[in-house]
């Protein structure tokens, strides 16, 4: 359900600095936004939230609950230009589609994180750095996102910021970082069995 939380839950920053000249009330933007990101715990998957949210907003018909509505509608149609690019391995096209989602809300971790790992793909590794960073940024609790930037900086040969990105990773709770972790310490591996031992476990799902 993560993506389409995102979706709904486009950021207040948006609201609040949107002009009103479309006759859309944003604080009733936001509050509609904050009431379905409440209401969506209670929803065991995405494919069943998705319908309650859209007729929801439907029913109420405002044009504040009209335009998040659409507004999430569009969002999760880039989101899934996303998957499409990546399984594709269409990194420019990712990294086009991420901004989108950026544009639309500054807040998405997801986003960020997606668009770091585009960049990564591609080689782009600052602008990798910035995307990780910026979505640490926003929630420091994203394990994954520390784990995505310790490769960049590993990629790069900065090992100091490689295992500590690695050790906080490991310590919010990433598996992958966990093991990898294990394998460094492991004094009897040589280079290569490391190497090959770390590239099994990045390359797992």
């Amino acid at each position: 359900m993560n993506k389409f939380l995102i979706s709904i839950s486009l950021a207040i920053s948006i609201a609040t600095t949107c002009q009103s000249r479309d006759h859309v009330d944003y604080q009733e933007y936001a509050r509609l936004k904050q009431q379905l990101k409440e209401q969506a715990v209670n929803f065991a998957t995405e494919e069943q939230f998705i319908p309650y949210a859209e007729a929801y907003l439907k029913q109420i018909g405002t044009p504040a609950a009209l335009k998040l509505l659409n507004d999430a509608k569009e969002f999760n149609r880039y989101a899934k230009k996303i998957e499409k690019a990546f399984a594709a391995n269409q990194w420019q096209k990712a990294v086009k589609y991420c901004s989108k989602c950026i544009v639309m809300d500054s807040t998405s971790i997801e986003s960020w994180n997606e668009r770091g790992r585009a960049y990564t793909s591609l080689q782009n590794y600052s602008q990798a750095i910035q995307d990780f960073s910026m979505a640490i940024s926003l929630d420091p609790s994203e394990h994954i996102c520390y784990k995505n930037r310790a490769e960049v900086y590993n990629a790069l040969g900065n090992s100091a910021a490689y295992l500590a990105d690695l050790l906080r990773a490991a310590v919010l709770g990433n598996i992958k970082a966990q093991e990898i972790l294990k394998i460094l310490a492991n004094k009897t591996y040589t280079q290569q069995q490391q190497n090959h031992e770390i590239g099994l476990i990045n390359a797992r799902p």
